[in-house]
């Protein structure tokens, strides 16, 4: 039974709202996209596969395989590095602020938290950009590009 319900446990993944249509469009716009993930690396590629988004993605980066998990910094870095990016012009999108955010921060990387509308923590760093939904995160990465004045990592 155990083994069975390994199996099953990822099959029912559920996205933040708009998720999907963000990865496929970043994908169009030929930005390179790269999940960074703690936990197992069975169930966290069970739950990208569940997904249906990997074909959009470079291989991602797990902690349990990568031997460090976020908010280290050495996972940002990774993840850049899988994508073929520079960190100078990588950009965090993550809905954690105390592993997503802190680990981009940490790394000087630019972010986009997706804080959902029951989020109460006050906007915590000029690097970081606070959105209310998926919906709002290509404006806000375009807002974040314009500013800097720098080419995104494509």
């Amino acid at each position: 039974m155990n083994e069975r319900y390994i199996q099953h446990r990822h099959q029912d993944v559920t996205l933040l709202p708009g998720a999907a249509e963000l990865v496929e469009q970043l994908a169009y716009e030929e930005r390179r996209v790269v999940v960074l993930t703690n936990g197992p690396g069975d169930g966290q590629r069970r739950k990208l596969a569940a997904t249906r988004l990997l074909k959009y993605m470079y291989d991602p980066v797990i902690s349990t395989e990568a031997g460090f998990a976020k908010p280290d910094p050495r996972a940002v870095a990774s993840a850049v590095d899988r994508a073929g990016g520079q960190i100078e012009t990588a950009v965090v999108i993550g809905d954690t602020y105390d592993r997503d955010i802190l680990g981009a921060l940490a790394c000087d990387v630019p972010s986009i938290w997706i804080t959902g509308q029951s989020s109460t923590r006050a906007h915590p760093h000029p690097r970081v950009i606070r959105v209310d939904s998926t919906q709002t995160v290509l404006s806000a990465l375009r807002a974040l590009e314009s500013a800097s004045g720098k080419e995104p990592s494509r």
